[in-house]
Parts: structure tokens; sequence; C-alpha cells
């Protein structure tokens, strides 16, 4: 029993023991759930008070504006209530400059291929309208504008001008804004109904003009698609830079030309070796130059001690330079013409009879083809003898007074590695002393080809000398063009895969383009914005001579000389329509090239600094083509002027368009004062005066400040559309509330975890 008694008591003591602890445990949830009221109560009051503020300052800024308002005065008071019109324009003036801010959700829905549904939240400010929300979205989603359209919960269309806040002021609960994939049958249907029923015809134009954005070309700037087409287009610019080094070594045919050209051109010979090339004058220059510079480099046959040259190391010039089948000696004529002078004269003497003496006999002009002469002359059955040949092959030289084609007096002289040079010089001896030169020579060409192993290259050398009417021998610059003989090899794997990558970027290109023609005709439903887009055209530009290389390319591998072409021959080697091809064939290139780089201005929008500057030339433009019109018919009147006054006296004004290159090179820091001023002691200081101050001080700096002005313009755009980007970043009421709940959230949790 006294067990029973103490079990009792120690139960009853436990049992006092738990309901105190129980009492403690309630009273501190009521503490916590007191505090938790308190922090609510404090929650919300807080969001009243930011609230009333919010109100309150709307209330002062609407008083400020009315009171401003009033100032202005109210106007007079006309019939029809204009009084309250004006009253409530200048209410709605008041609201509008109150920053009232929206939160907008927007959904993607799929198209019928399927996909998920996207949704996203856009803070928009005031004034902000479908139309800038639309646009948002689509670089937001990285859509193409004309494929989508801003839809309303039961697929209608939103006006694009509507404005955002006044939508959601009238329906704030059912504001639903939804991209949907467009359909090209609605533009039909609602140009349908408005044909239908003349009444809902300017509400169907409305509905058309929804429409309107989507004929926009070029479509707004998507960066994801400009960027991935730079990498392909980086990776076609290194694979033709690729291409084209395996088609030609610059360096090599440099060094290959330049030192042919130094014995040439630059040997000394004459009395006291004091001519070159340069200085040849007439026609006893032109003999001496053959006899002590042409002929000595043809034929190094001995050593330096004066010991003969075995017959393999005959024939080379510079130890290297193999000559291939021997020397041609060409020649252009003019035929002659009746003098436009009397071609008697008479002098009386007292005291003999009437005495008769010719003045001149015949006249020579300059070459032309009218004036060209294709008679033989000489010994025609000997080798003094020239026969006239027609179009040979080769292109046309160009010299100062005029252009010599292929046509012309030819005369072969063969060169093997058995010909001496006493069997040499006995050929030309006998051309020079049965007149091969006289009174209808015009131009003369002494040219040969030479093959140099260490480069792999060949060299054709063309000796170029014009013979004026005033009898004087002018040698123009000794022409040295390597070139080499394409034969298909596939060794060469690095030059036909390159050449195999270029064709297959060509038809890329090609297929772009088409399908970019195509889209813009299908939105617009014209070709005419393609065709009026700069891009457009440099990109088919290059497209058209990116074709010219690759024909050029592959006609080149598959001309006569490259299957024909042997080094064992007789017979001078017609290159000329081969070097032609090809020389033209380098140039291409080299425009290719340019136009690659020059398109890199079309991705400087990736760039915002580098948009600027393409935006800047785009916007100078037209001020800049008037510009440069006047400067072009001011430039060539200067012209005429220089070519008038100082053309005799100074070969740079002989012609207009070598006047206009000189003076283009005035512009350019490279003018010559004295030189005018001795031609003409008076009207050389007053041309060079007004012709400096007028190009360099005025039209320069003119040229300067059309770039300046366009420069300021782009960039006042640039720093309007940072503020506008700005605005739109700020936050709204709503979002200070949703901050605000969320951090009370957040300090609830973290006290009951405590």
């Amino acid at each position: 029993a006294e067990n029973k008694v103490k079990l009792i008591e120690e139960t009853r003591s436990k049992l006092f023991e738990a309901q105190t602890e129980l009492s403690d445990i309630d009273a501190y949830l009521n503490e916590i759930q007191h505090e938790e009221t308190v922090e609510e109560n404090e929650g919300s009051e807080l969001l009243k008070e930011s609230e009333q503020s919010g109100k309150k300052m709307e209330e002062v800024l609407v008083d400020k504006v009315l009171a401003l308002v009033k100032e202005r005065g109210v106007g007079a008071v006309g019939p029809n209530g204009k009084e309250q019109q004006k009253e409530e324009k200048k209410e709605d003036l008041a609201a509008s400059l109150i920053p009232v801010l929206e939160v907008v959700k927007v959904t993607l829905e799929p198209d019928s291929d399927g996909g998920n549904t996207k949704s996203a939240v856009f803070q928009v400010v005031r004034n902000y309208t479908f139309g800038q929300l639309f646009e948002d979205c689509c670089r937001f989603w990285d859509l193409f504008p004309p494929d989508f359209k801003l839809a309303n919960q039961n697929g209608g269309k939103w006006h694009l001008e509507l404005v955002i806040e006044k939508e959601a002021a009238k329906t704030p609960d059912t504001l639903v804004i939804r991209i949907l994939p467009f359909e090209e049958e609605e533009v039909e249907e609602v140009k349908k109904n408005g044909e239908g029923n003349e009444n809902d015809e300017d509400n169907a134009e409305e509905e058309i003009a929804v429409f309107d954005q989507r004929k926009q070309w070029p479509p707004p700037l998507n960066r994801k698609i400009l960027l991935r087409e730079l990498i392909i287009y980086i990776a076609f610019i290194i694979i033709y830079i690729v291409f084209i080094g395996t088609q030609r070594d610059t360096e090599s045919e440099y060094f290959f030309s330049n030192g042919l050209k130094s014995i040439f051109a630059e040997q000394n010979y004459g009395d006291f070796n004091t001519h070159t090339y340069n200085t040849i004058g007439n026609k006893e220059d032109l003999t001496t130059y053959i006899y002590e510079v042409l002929v000595p480099n043809l034929f190094d046959d001995t050593y330096w001690n004066g010991e003969e040259k075995p017959i393999n190391e005959k024939g080379f010039i510079l130890n290297y330079n193999k000559i291939i089948g021997g020397v041609q000696f060409k020649q252009h004529r003019v035929k002659k013409t009746q003098c436009q002078v009397n071609t008697r004269e008479t002098q009386h003497n007292a005291s003999n009879p009437l005495i008769k003496r010719y003045l001149v006999s015949d006249c020579y002009g300059l070459f032309s083809q009218s004036t060209a002469s294709k008679e033989s002359y000489g010994n025609v059955s000997g080798i003094a003898g020239f026969s006239f040949i027609k179009n040979p092959g080769g292109e046309t030289d160009t010299g100062i007074l005029g252009y010599y084609p292929s046509s012309a007096f030819i005369r072969n002289i063969t060169l093997t590695p058995l010909t001496t040079k006493e069997e040499f010089l006995e050929e030309v001896t006998e051309l020079l002393e049965n007149d091969w030169l006289d009174s209808q020579t015009r131009a003369v060409l002494i040219q040969f080809v030479v093959y140099n192993a260490n480069f792999d290259l060949n060299l054709q050398l063309k000796l170029f000398i014009e013979v004026t009417p005033a009898g004087e021998y002018q040698p123009r610059h000794l022409q040295a063009k390597a070139f080499r003989i394409f034969k298909f090899n596939f060794d060469v794997s690095l030059e036909i895969f390159s050449f195999f990558i270029i064709v297959g970027f060509l038809l890329y290109y090609g297929n772009t383009e088409y399908t970019q023609a195509r889209t813009c005709n299908r939105i617009t439903g014209s070709y005419k914005p393609y065709l009026l887009d700069v891009w457009n055209f440099i990109e088919a530009f290059i497209i058209i001579s990116t074709c010219w290389v690759v024909g050029l390319f592959a006609f080149l591998f598959t001309h006569n000389v490259a299957y024909k072409w042997t080094y064992f021959r007789n017979t001078y080697p017609e290159m000329q329509n081969y070097i032609y091809i090809q020389q033209r064939l380098y140039d291409l290139f080299a425009v290719n090239i340019f136009l690659l780089v020059f398109k890199l201005f079309k991705f400087f929008p990736l760039v915002p600094q580098l948009g600027i500057l393409s935006r800047m030339l785009s916007s100078a433009a037209g001020g800049l083509a008037y510009f440069l019109l006047m400067l072009v018919v001011l430039f060539i009147g200067f012209v005429v002027m220089a070519n008038m006054i100082f053309g005799v006296q100074l070969q740079e004004f002989t012609r207009l368009e070598k006047g206009f290159v000189y003076l283009y090179l005035y512009l350019l820091g490279n003018s010559d004062y004295e030189s005018l001023k001795i031609a003409d002691r008076t009207w050389g200081p007053i041309f060079f005066s007004i012709y400096m101050v007028l190009f360099v001080l005025v039209m320069l700096n003119v040229f300067v400040a059309i770039l300046n002005d366009a420069y300021d313009l782009v960039n006042a755009e640039e720093e309007k559309k940072k503020i506008v980007n700005k605005t739109r970043k700020q936050r709204s009421w709503k979002d200070y509330e949703v901050l605000v709940r969320r951090a009370f959230a957040n300090l609830r949790k973290k006290r009951k975890t405590d």
C-alpha cells in the first residue's frame, strides 16, 4: 500500500510538471502569433502609406499642372461646349505627365507544327503601344515579325497603335495578350469583309492596317541570325584567301621580275657608261642598247675567267633563268599621208629665174587604227623582210601616244643551246642594216620568255619603245610579267580542295540570295525593295565575280597552252593570251577580296560603336553626293585650264587624263610649285594659289563638316535611345509591393524556423 501511495504521488508530480510545460508552450505560441499579427499590421500599414503617398504625389502633380494651365489662360468661350473640351484636354495633359506604369504578361503560343507555350512579363511605360510591345517580344523570343501577330483572348488582333495602359483601364481583368503564328488567309478574309459591307469599309481598312508592319523590308535586325551569318562569312573569307595563296606567290614573282629588270633596265652603256634603258632617245641609242646590253645578257656563255661554259649551262640569264624558244622583234608602223601644208614653196631672186624648192614630201602622224600600215617592206624573201601578221595572239599594248594591238610586223629569232652569240648578232645586224627602223616606225617591242626552276615560274620580259612624230624615241616602263602554267595535278590537294569549297560556298550564297528575293516578293509583293538594298547589290556582284574566278580558273586548266606546253621549243612561245587571262584572274582576286572585306560593314550593327559608323556614312550619303558633284565640276575646269596654260611646257598636263591625275596628287600634298612657276611666271603662281585655297582649304573642310554633322546626328539618336531604354527599366508601384510582401514572407519563415 505504501508503494502504491508513493507511485501515485510521483505520477501526480510528473503530471503537474507536464501541465506547467504545456502552459509555457501555449504562452510562447501566443507570443509568436501576436508578433506575426503585429508584423502583418505593420506591412499592411506600410503598403497603405506607400499607396497613399503615391496618390498624394499624383494629386500634387495634378494640382500643379492644373495651376499652370489656369495661369496661362483658358481662352475665349465658343459655342457647342468648346470651353468644356479645352478643360478636358488640359486635364488629360496633366494626367499624361504622371508616369503610370503597367506590367503585362504575354503568351507565345506554338504553331501548327507543335511546340511548347512560352510566357513572359514585360514592363511598359506611359504611352507604350502594342506595336512597341510586339517589337520587344520579337527581339526577346527571336521571332520574325512578318510571321506572327499580336492577338487578344478571342484571337482578335490588337491594333498596334493603341496604348496598353488605356486598354488595361477599360478591361483590367480581361487584358490578355497572345502572340500567334500569322496565316496568309487572314488578309484576304479582311479584304473580303471590307468589300462585302460598305458600312464596315472603314473598319476593314483599320484591320488591314494591322498587316502593314509585315510589308517592311529589310526585316528588323536579328542578332542571332546575323551572328551566324558572320561566322559563315569569315570562314568563306579565310578559305578564299587560302585559295589565292595557292595560286600566286607575290614575293617570288617580285624577286624574279626585279632581278631581270635590274640588268635590262638599269645597266649602263654607251660613252662613259652614262646611258640606261630609260635614256634611249633616238635610233642610234636603241641600236647601241641592243649591241651592248641586250645581246651580252642573252648570251652569258663564259665564266668570270673567260672560259667557255659547257652546253648544258648555256642559254641562261643570271645563271638560273632559262630562255625559252627565242626572241621576238615586233614593230608597229603608220602609213604615208599627204601633209596639210603647201607641198611647194617659191622663191624669187633678182639675178636668177624662178627657183622652186621642195619643202616636205610626205608626213607620218600618230599611230591609230586608221593610220596603221599593213604593207610589207624590206627584203621580204630574206631575213630583213617584214610582213604584217594579223592576230598572233596577245593583249593590246598601252603607250603614251596610243594603243597598239597584237597585230603587227613580227620577226622571231630562234635561241637554242646550240645558237652562238655570233649567229644571233648576224641576224640582228642584218635587220638593222636593212632599215628595220625607218620614218614609218611608231613602236618597237622586243620580248622573250624565261623559266626559273627555283621559283617554278615563267616570266615574259618586254622592252617597249614609242617613236613620236618629232622623231624622239621614248622608252616605256620595262614590263616583266610572271606567270605559271596551270596543269591539273592531284598532288596539289590544298588547291583542289579549296577550289571545290569555294564552289560550295558559291552555291550556298546563291541559294541564300534567291531565297531572300523570293521572301521579299512574298512579303511586299515586289522585288524592288530587294533590288534597292545596297548590300544585296554588293552580294550579287560578289557572287558574279566569284563565278568569273571559277570560270577563268577552269579555263586556264583546260587551255591549249596548258596541254601543249613544253620547255623544249625552237620558236618564241606566244603566251600573250594566256598571260592576259591569268592577269585578269589575279585582278578579280583583288576586286573580290576588297568587296568581301567591304561587306563586313554589314555586320557592324552587332557592335553598337561600329553601328554608329555605318549609320553615319549612310546619313551623310546624300550630302556627300552633292558635294562630290560640285567638286568634280570645279576639278574638270582646273584640269582644262592647266592643259591650256602648262600643256606645252610640262608633260604632266599634255593630256587631260594626265592632268586629272597630277592635280589629284596636288590635293594629297604632292605639288610642284616650281615647275608651274618656270612654265609660266604669271599664271603659275595665280593658278597654284587659287587651286590650293579653293580645294585644300575650302572643299576639304566642307567634306569634313558634312561627316561631322552626320556623326552628331547619329550620336544624338543613340543618346535618345539610351534614355528611352533607361525609362523602360524603371520599377512600378506594383513591383515595390511585390518586393515588400516577399521580404515579410521571408522574415516570417525565418522566425518560425528559429
